[in-house]
């Protein structure tokens, strides 16, 4: 969607920076500028004890003295062999308005004065309570982190003790295929004094979720039952390659023997990417589908949606598509819930470093999403510039439902900005382009990383020409299947393997899919972990003591690691620059806080 706040002690020591092959040529740029970039590979600085971000900005402040905005028709979009009208390109025009207005309520949450940042002693306090059809059961209030319900039963409830026994030694061959290799090394630590602690168990009982015993849902003796809510419809119809990644992934382990003899199930269900179906469906997964864990939903405003729905319940939410910060700043609060992506607001911070070091007199818009996730970029942005955060001159947003940015852009670029930061969902991604080349505007771009698929890049390309893209700068932690020096990656190897037994037809450059197998590769590593008769509590457990060192989906260097304080599973990542048709390294590995 972790660590030890102001605490790193808990990490395992992370190898050096490495440069790897798709190194960056023949580019203009300075040198000492990307070298700068990589001071943070082998340290983890983190801010003052009590560091925090100021409020951010009023949007009025930046919006007084606009010039007037023409209408204009909005032109056709070249996709494949078609032109389709450029409001529609990746929209669902079915989507109805009121979908969309769902969309943009606040969640109950409480709007937060102050952005924390890792190393603040408390989270902020953005309890919220079920929406939709929902909003009139029982507002959840912050509570204990975990609690025990006293529920009237017919029987005696039985606590029972998990004994870890040693790991997995992986899955069974099949199919004349080499299986899956998952690190067996998750740091679940070996439980001493057994007896001592077992009777302590049984006088008191464990507290809350880790008190259930092993007859949790979703579990049978051949089978592990996962959900997720995804847009398998809708303006992010991009994000279904996600869930069918995954998918993929599972039916390889399961053809290799499953998890101790267990095969995984996926049950994923569209949500329309509207926040009320997500907590609709979600009730339906867990209640009536009784699912083990929500593994990998789509979306920030969805995960908070059912997050506390989720923990009340006890129910994983794992590896959520999102990078906001709340979601691991909140982990005491909510400790069922964890992300995956890196750290939206330190993905922004290290943009605003290299244009720091390397614009300092640059004129930055910003345009980014009127959501938490778009707002956690910008506070990042501002973040990272330090000193030049005045150098933003305008930041606009949009909303889901807005048919084209163009009156955006163009007020972006009346205020004279030579550098925009793009933080925007793919849709909003290309239309942005797309208004950036009919204002014959050629500012430096810098593209948030959920949006760079290769697929968004052939689409702008076919539309404004290569010359708007040449030299955008974005990040990205996974591998590039497109990258001719990866044609021999094991990764990338497996991953078009993959794709073509179990995903025939589905194309290698909509890297969505690979970063579906990505995180999938982490839940079975999860999985494998929580023990031979898996509970919802001990895939928790290991959930929060994983160490992964070579997913093989990532760039090497780049690992999965997290704690009971550590609910960050992503830390590093690389800059690229797009050059010549494709995305490039720049400069070396560097930790995103």
């Amino acid at each position: 969607m972790f660590r030890a706040i102001g605490s790193r002690s808990d990490k395992r020591s992370q190898s050096g920076p490495e440069r790897l092959g798709a190194a960056m040529r023949r580019v203009p740029d300075p040198r000492q500028a990307e070298s700068s970039l990589g001071y943070a590979t082998d340290r983890h600085d983190v801010p003052p004890h009590g560091e925090k971000l100021e409020e951010r900005e009023r949007r009025a402040d930046f919006r007084r003295a606009r010039p007037p905005v023409r209408s204009r028709l909005a032109g056709p979009v070249r996709m494949g062999r078609h032109d389709v009208p450029e409001q529609h390109v990746l929209l669902e025009p079915q989507l109805v308005e009121d979908a969309m207005d769902d969309r943009r309520r606040r969640l109950g949450r409480a709007g937060a004065g102050q952005l924390a940042l890792r190393g603040e002693g408390h989270a902020a306090d953005t309890g919220a309570a079920i929406t939709g059809r929902f909003a009139h059961e029982q507002e959840l209030g912050p509570g204990p982190a975990l609690e025990v319900v006293d529920e009237p039963t017919l029987e005696p409830r039985i606590r029972r003790v998990l004994v870890e026994r040693g790991p997995d030694l992986g899955p069974r061959k099949g199919r004349g295929e080499r299986g899956p290799a998952h690190s067996p090394d998750c740091r679940l630590d070996r439980m001493r004094l057994l007896p001592l602690v077992a009777a302590g168990l049984l006088v008191v009982g464990l507290p809350g979720a880790y008190g259930q015993s092993g007859s949790d849902p979703g579990v049978t003796n051949d089978s592990i039952l996962l959900g997720a809510t995804v847009p398998l419809s809708g303006d992010e119809v991009a994000y279904a390659a996600i869930a069918r990644g995954s998918d993929a992934y599972f039916q390889y382990v399961n053809d290799h023997g499953g998890i101790r003899g267990r095969e995984i199930r996926f049950h994923y269900v569209d949500d329309a990417y509207n926040p009320a179906e997500t907590v609709r469906k979600t009730r339906q997964l867990v209640e009536d589908d009784k699912v083990f864990a929500i593994f990998d939903s789509v979306g920030t405003e969805h995960a908070l949606a059912v997050r506390p729905y989720l923990n009340q319940s006890g129910v994983p939410q794992l590896f959520v598509g999102s990078g906001l910060s709340a979601l691991a700043l909140e982990h005491k609060r909510y400790p069922w819930t964890m992300g995956y992506l890196p750290r939206f607001a330190g993905e922004a911070a290290l943009y605003g470093r290299y244009v720091a070091k390397t614009r300092p007199r640059a004129r930055i818009g910003v345009l980014y999403e009127d959501s938490e996730y778009g707002q956690d970029m910008f506070a990042g942005l501002k973040r990272g510039l330090g000193s030049l955060s005045p150098r933003i001159k305008d930041a606009e947003t949009y909303e889901l439902s807005d048919p084209d940015l163009n009156a955006q852009m163009a007020r972006l670029k009346a205020s004279k900005a030579d550098t925009v930061m793009i933080f925007a969902l793919p849709t909003q991604t290309i239309q942005a382009f797309l208004a950036i080349h009919k204002l014959g505007w050629t500012p430096r771009i810098f593209v948030n990383s959920v949006s760079i698929d290769p697929f968004v890049m052939e689409v702008v390309q076919k539309n404004t020409g290569k010359k708007l893209v040449e030299g955008a700068i974005s990040s990205q932690f996974l591998k590039d299947p497109t990258d001719p020096a990866l044609a021999k990656d094991p990764g990338v190897k497996l991953y078009k393997q993959i794709l073509r037994r179990y995903l025939p037809g589905a194309k290698v450059k909509e890297v969505a899919h690979l970063y579906g197998m990505a995180v999938a590769y982490t839940m079975v590593d999860a999985l494998r972990h929580s023990g031979a008769q898996p509970t919802r509590a001990s895939l928790l457990r290991a959930a929060t003591h994983l160490n992964e060192p070579a997913n093989p989906f990532f760039v090497k260097g780049i690992a999965v690691r997290t704690g009971p304080n550590d609910y960050y599973p992503v830390e590093r990542t690389r800059m690229l620059r797009f050059h010549a048709g494709r995305w490039r390294q720049l400069g070396r590995l560097v930790a995103v806080r």
